[in-house]
Parts: structure tokens; sequence; C-alpha cells
């Protein structure tokens, strides 16, 4: 199947009409040949300095950044969702996973494309489908012997860690090239991670002018799943349960 100049890979009757989009496409292509040249590049340097470190060479800060570093300076203040993380729960994207992360008494759940998930298409499609439900909180799942999972009133904030630079996703090609997987996770879903920083980070800067708008619409001022303005919490008012792990390995299991 090709549309907006991106042709879909995928095993028969696995398209995923409602995520791929026309639309989702056609921004996918565009945004693959902008930041295509960075990632590449961005590769071949991690390589050079690989080969550096092994030849006997060491870390050196950027000449470019000395400016930086000799001035007074200081990072923007913690967005209010995320300044209690004393607990943070990470795992695959499968729809039960999901919903009990996001009710396990967690600070934090961060839906994770990468180390935690198995990357078949089936998996990375269907996990966009569960988080876009999960942000406009219509998930839900019922077991085989009719235990039903919904989202609780009260649930974890959600942070989405896209797939690295390093992978690209086999099923989508634009120009016969694939697209990086960074790129399909990230931007279907209209979250992304910290684009700032020099070193982990470098090449999302150039994204960032293309996501910004789907950014804007869906994150609210107090977070996806906030329902009102957070201040810091001290440690001693902290509900047990959110603070003992165990108490979340039993929610997660049952």
């Amino acid at each position: 199947m090709r549309t907006a100049s991106v042709q879909i890979n995928a095993p028969s009757g696995q398209s995923f009409p409602e995520i791929l989009t026309p639309e989702a496409l056609e921004f996918l292509a565009r945004l693959h040949h902008e930041v295509e040249p960075v990632r590449v590049g961005l590769l071949q340097k991690r390589a050079e300095v690989a080969e550096h470190l092994r030849s006997g060479g060491t870390f050196e800060f950027r000449p470019d950044t000395r400016q930086v570093r000799e001035s007074e300076w200081k990072v923007a203040d913690v967005p209010t969702d995320l300044r209690v993380r004393k607990v943070e729960i990470t795992g695959p994207t499968d729809r039960k996973m999901v919903i009990n992360a996001l009710n396990s008494g967690a600070s934090v759940y961060m839906a994770d494309f990468e180390d935690a998930n198995t990357p078949t298409w089936s998996n990375l499609m269907e996990g966009q489908q569960n988080l876009i439900d999960a942000i406009e909180r219509t998930i839900s799942f019922q077991n085989p012997d009719g235990k039903r999972y919904s989202l609780s009133e009260k649930t974890a904030t959600l942070v989405v860690r896209p797939r690295g630079w390093h992978l690209v996703e086999k099923h989508l090609h634009a120009d016969g090239v694939s697209i990086p997987g960074a790129v399909v996770g990230g931007v279907l879903i209209g979250v992304i991670e910290s684009m700032a920083g020099f070193y982990l980070a470098q090449g999302w800067k150039d994204v960032a002018p293309y996501i910004v708008l789907l950014v804007v619409l869906l994150l609210k001022p107090e977070g996806l799943f906030g329902r009102g303005r957070l201040g810091r919490v001290p440690f001693e008012s902290v509900p047990e349960e959110q603070i003992v792990p165990e108490t979340l390995a039993k929610k997660l299991v049952s």
C-alpha cells in the first residue's frame, strides 16, 4: 500500500488505517525527509566518537558551548505533574499493562516503545492506539474470565519513550528508505520526550518545529491526565501505597 509517498509494508490486514491516516502518512513523509540527513549524521558522529574513545581518546566539552557553561543560567522548572516522582513504573504498551500501570498508584508511567516492548508491527501500532485511547480516557480491557479493566479517576502521569535514533521502522518506507522508529513512535501520538540537550537528544531540535502544534493540541498545562494544579508534596504526606513498590507489584499482577 502506498499513500502520500509512504510505502506501508505491513502484513495482510494490519494496515491500521485508523492510525496511519493519509494526513499522518503525509506528515511522516515530510518529517522523514527533513530529519533523515540529521539522523544519519548523528549516527556517523557516534561511530567516530566511539572509535576515538577506543583509540585512547577522552570526552571533552564542546568548544561552542563554552559561553553557556561559563554564564549564569538554570534549567526550566519541572512540569507540575512531574514534580513528585518517588515511584515511577515502566513497561510495554499492551492494553492491560497500560491500564494497570496508570492505575498502579505510581507517580509516573513511562510507556516504553523500546527496551520493554517487542517491536513487532502489531505491538507498535496497537501500542499507539492504546495510548491514544488512554489519553482520551476511553481505554478498557476484558479478560477471558470476564474481569474488566478501566481507568481510575486518578492516574499516573503518562510519559512516552519512543525508539532510539538508531532504530528504523522496516514496515514504513519513504522514497524507499525506512522511516526512523523514533519519528514513527513519537509523532503519531504527538508526545515527544525532551528535545533539548547537546548530547543525548541533539537531533530532536530539528524535529521540534514540525511537532509543536501536535504537542500543544494534546498537552494540557496540568498534564495529560491532570485534573487540577498540583504543588510540591512533603514526603511524609505521601500515601504509603504510592511509595511502596511491593504494593504496585501486587496491583499489576491482579
